[in-house]
This record gives C-alpha cells, sequence and structure tokens, in this order.
C-alpha cells in the first residue's frame, strides 16, 4: 500500500452501502476509490459542521482532528 494513502473505517446504512457499491460498479471503480473521491471533495465548514450536529467552531473542530480526539 501507497505509504501517503490510510485506512479509515465508515459505518452506513444497508440502503446507502448497496447504492454506493451499484454505482461504482456502473462506473467501473471501486468503492474504495469513490468514497476517496468523495472525501476529497469536502469542504469542511459551518453548515458541514451543522449537518453532523457538531457545535463548536471551525477552529476547535481542526484542532480536534489535528489531536484526535
Amino acid at each position: 500500500m501507497d505509504s501517503s494513502r490510510k485506512n479509515i473505517t465508515v459505518s452506513v446504512s444497508r440502503k446507502s452501502y448497496q447504492r454506493a457499491k451499484l454505482w461504482a460498479a456502473n462506473h467501473n471503480i471501486t468503492l474504495s476509490r469513490l468514497v476517496a473521491g468523495f472525501l476529497s471533495t469536502v469542504d469542511i465548514n459551518k453548515s458541514a459542521l451543522e449537518s453532523i450536529g457538531y457545535s463548536g467552531d471551525f477552529k476547535d473542530f481542526i484542532s480536534r482532528l489535528d489531536g484526535g480526539k
């Protein structure tokens, strides 16, 4: 494995998994590549934080990410 890449574990509904797997298969890519592509486009901003129920500010969020908390 490329040392610049990292593994992650996510939990999604069965329906989401099936839809994503089908979409990836129909576009001849792996589910891992689909998720990696999606994550590379995510812009962590206030509305994104609100959508996951995070009530702290952006600076705190980044600090928590960097600290692994």
